[in-house]
C-alpha cells in the first residue's frame, strides 16, 4: 500500500501547524542545502515548508512573485535565480521571526601534520 503525496502533506501540515521546531528546521535545511550547493534539496524543503505552513498566496503576497512562478520555479525542473530564492527565504524566515546564522566547518578533519625529518 503506498501512501499519496496528498497523505504526505496532510501529515506534514499536520506537524508544522503544531511544532515551530520542526517548521524551522525545513527553513535551516533549505538554506544548508542551497549554500552548499544542492539545489535539489533546498528547493524540496521550501516547497515543503510553504505546501505545510505559510502557503503560496501569503508568501507571493511577501515576495512579489506570482504563485505559479513559485510553484514552478520551486518543482523538480524549476532553476530559480538566486535572488528569489534569498527572497523566499528571507520571508519564510522572517514569518518564523528567526535569523540563520553560517559557520563554517570542515568537511573532514584534516590529518595531523607527518613530523619530517631534516
Amino acid at each position: 500500500m503506498t501512501t499519496s503525496t496528498t497523505d504526505f502533506y496532510d501529515t506534514i501540515r499536520a506537524r508544522s501547524e503544531s511544532d515551530a521546531d520542526f517548521r524551522i528546521s525545513l527553513l535551516e535545511t533549505a538554506a544548508e542545502s542551497i549554500i552548499s550547493g544542492d539545489l535539489e534539496e533546498g528547493k524540496a524543503a521550501l516547497r515543503i515548508y510553504i505546501k505545510t505552513s505559510i502557503g503560496y498566496k501569503q508568501i507571493a503576497d511577501l515576495t512579489g512573485i506570482h504563485p505559479k512562478s513559485l510553484v514552478r520555479m520551486l518543482g523538480p525542473d524549476g532553476n530559480p535565480q538566486a535572488s528569489n530564492l534569498t527572497n523566499l527565504l528571507a520571508q519564510a524566515l522572517q514569518q518564523e521571526g528567526i535569523r540563520i546564522e553560517v559557520k563554517a566547518t570542515p568537511k573532514t578533519p584534516k590529518p595531523p601534520l607527518a613530523a619530517t625529518s631534516a
